[in-house]
């Protein structure tokens, strides 16, 4: 069986632009981050988590992100992040997006 330690999670979007039922004409435009798919300029992103789990192979690991507009800067976005193993505590972490380097 196999172990390893849990640093973080890979996030990546797809967005699928149906045009409106009246036009039979337009196709439907698919953007994707993913990394299964053709490479773009978006990229994925990782989510690092601020303090590591032991992980087994197989074991279970559930949550949410939330994606929200950030209160100060309206064009960026502000992530929470809700995860937890198996049945054990839920963790919770806040990631600020941040271009100002």
């Amino acid at each position: 069986m196999g172990r390893g330690v849990l640093h973080g999670f890979a996030v990546w979007f797809i967005v699928k632009f149906v045009p409106p039922s009246d036009d039979s004409e337009m196709e439907a435009i698919v953007l994707t981050t993913s990394p299964f798919d053709e490479p773009t300029h978006w990229q994925q992103s990782v989510l690092y988590i601020q303090q590591p789990v032991a992980v087994d192979q197989d074991d279970s690991i559930s949550g949410s992100i939330e994606i929200t507009t950030n209160k100060k800067y309206s064009r960026f976005l502000d992530v929470q992040l809700s995860y937890k193993v198996k049945d054990g505590p839920m963790f919770t972490h806040q990631y600020e997006m941040n271009d100002f380097a």
